[in-house]
């Protein structure tokens, strides 16, 4: 009886054992200086970002980039204290100054990430993709702004599919390669992205423009695969109203109506 005793008294303290050596790295590791790895990092950082400055710890700390003439305060903030409970919310936010600000919430889980709410504004996204590839340095001249409002999604870390997406977003002031827009809503329709049979179902967005003279409204579904089909249709009160891009970048139906349709196997 006492071997006995004995011998679960050695398993209880090695488990103890245990236990406090994987709280130990877990604390050191989140309370790590992230400075340290600066001159590493801004090494392996791909261009065109440029990382100016790095400080803080792993759950709570800043790094100031570039890309391009643009600078970028990124914080990040971890409530590791919540790990125990099985997920471990994340909060990052961006900030460019007049140029835009993204904050995104998130809950790290072992089976699937939760996308609690992204909110993002960004004047001009497209004009930095030149910086990216020169063969898209003619979108510098373009204009559009950005939103996202609160955008959630819940997705798998099996599959990599968002099985939940919620969201609205709106291209506003937008000029690019000859279309004029004041305002583009965009709508994600569809909450639940899994059939019945467990299948995943493709992402249903709703895009919708009320200008003067003429509304357009349009489909964008992206599959799981990442293919797409995108389907837009433009109607004008009469011919003299129909927008002058409408006549090379869509295809007439009727001297007040135009569509534009396009498909692929992948969308990047």
């Amino acid at each position: 009886m006492s071997r006995d005793r004995t011998s679960l008294s050695r398993g209880f303290k090695g488990l103890l054992g245990v236990v406090f050596a994987l709280v130990f790295a877990l604390v050191f590791l989140l309370h790590f200086p992230v400075g340290l790895l600066k001159e590493r990092l801004a090494a392996t950082l791909p261009a065109p970002w440029v990382l100016d400055s790095l400080y803080g710890r792993v759950n709570d700390g800043c790094a100031r980039l570039r890309l391009g003439d643009t600078p970028l305060h990124l914080r990040w903030q971890i409530d590791w204290f919540r790990v125990f409970s099985g997920r471990l919310p994340v909060r990052i936010s961006a900030d460019a100054g007049a140029v835009g600000h993204t904050e995104v919430k998130i809950r790290l889980k072992p089976s699937q990430l939760h996308v609690d709410s992204i909110s993002f504004y960004w004047v001009n996204p497209l004009a930095h993709a030149g910086a990216f590839d020169e063969s898209w340095a003619f979108l510098a001249n373009t204009q559009q702004t950005l939103t996202v409002n609160e955008l959630n999604a819940v997705v798998p870390w099996s599959q990599l599919w968002p099985t939940h997406l919620v969201g609205s977003a709106s291209l506003t002031q937008v000029r690019l390669l000859g279309l004029a827009l004041s305002h583009l809503s965009i709508v994600v329709e569809h909450a639940d992205q899994i059939s019945e049979s467990g299948e995943l179902k493709p992402l249903v967005v709703q895009l919708r423009a009320d200008e003067v003279g003429w509304n357009m409204s349009g489909q964008l579904i992206l599959m799981p695969d990442l293919g797409y089909r995108l389907n837009v249709e433009l109607e004008a009160e009469r011919a003299e109203t129909r927008p002058d891009w409408a006549g090379f970048l869509m295809t007439p139906l009727s001297p007040t109506r135009s569509r534009y349709q396009a498909s692929g196997n992948g969308l990047f």
